[in-house]
């Protein structure tokens, strides 16, 4: 039994139909931990909104996509991954962030509306950058100036 939502002209809709996976790899595994933010480098949450700091009684949580640290009301969201980090509906469920978890959203809605109209797929995920704990996707918005400030300066530093 399948509580697919259809919409007025009979068709599934994106959200709700299953995700074409004919041009993604095999999933052989858990996501690595190569791409993740090293946490001596995570002093506090990375969520742009929050402030909270890492000690005893706020663990770091890492989002196993982006490879980002955070608190754990900024890493509550769950995406189904592959051995590289790379969203696959095949793949185990694993902890992520707010904007991998809205990125993956549209990433299978772009797949499900370009099998729709018979047009080849793109791949998986663009690779994240190795060592670095950032791996943004080119549909990433966030590259403004103010985000490539680090937290401990302000605008007044300038």
């Amino acid at each position: 039994a399948s509580l697919s939502k259809v919409s007025e002209n009979g068709q599934l809709q994106a959200s709700e139909q299953a995700v074409p996976t004919a041009d993604l790899p095999e999933v052989t595994g858990p996501p690595t931990r190569g791409h993740w933010k090293p946490d001596a480098h995570a002093s506090i949450c990375d969520a742009p909104v929050c402030q909270k700091s890492f000690g005893l009684f706020e663990r770091r949580h890492h989002c196993r996509h982006c490879g980002n640290v955070f608190c754990g009301k900024h890493s509550e969201w769950h995406l189904p991954l592959d051995q590289d980090g790379n969203y696959h509906p095949n793949g185990g469920l694993y902890r992520a962030c707010g904007h991998c978890w809205g990125m993956y959203g549209k990433w299978k809605e772009d797949r499900v509306e370009a099998a729709a109209r018979g047009e080849s797929l793109a791949p998986g995920t663009p690779a994240k950058a190795v060592g670095t704990g950032i791996g943004k996707s080119a549909d990433d918005k966030r590259g403004s100036v103010a985000a490539s400030l680090t937290r401990e300066w302000n605008w007044s530093t300038f």
